[in-house]
């Protein structure tokens, strides 16, 4: 379970490198996840925040701080 954590984290951190290689402002580990599953498919708050476990109100302001960006 550990292995795959570490591997989950190394991927996540490298999108937010490649998004910041890419001109793009740093993102915070929430809007990267929100990122990653609106990329996979899941557009709806609710459903976004149950797969990684936050608030719907959490993962709302997330999207808003990526619109704003």
């Amino acid at each position: 379970m550990m292995r795959m954590l570490e591997g989950w984290d190394w991927f996540e951190s490298r999108l937010r490198a490649h998004l910041h290689a890419s001109g793009y402002r740093a993102f915070n580990k929430t809007q990267s996840m929100v990122i990653i599953y609106v990329a996979n498919g899941l557009t709806r708050p609710s459903d976004i925040a149950r797969q990684i476990s936050l608030t719907r109100q959490a993962v709302q302001n997330a999207v808003r701080q990526l619109v704003d960006a």
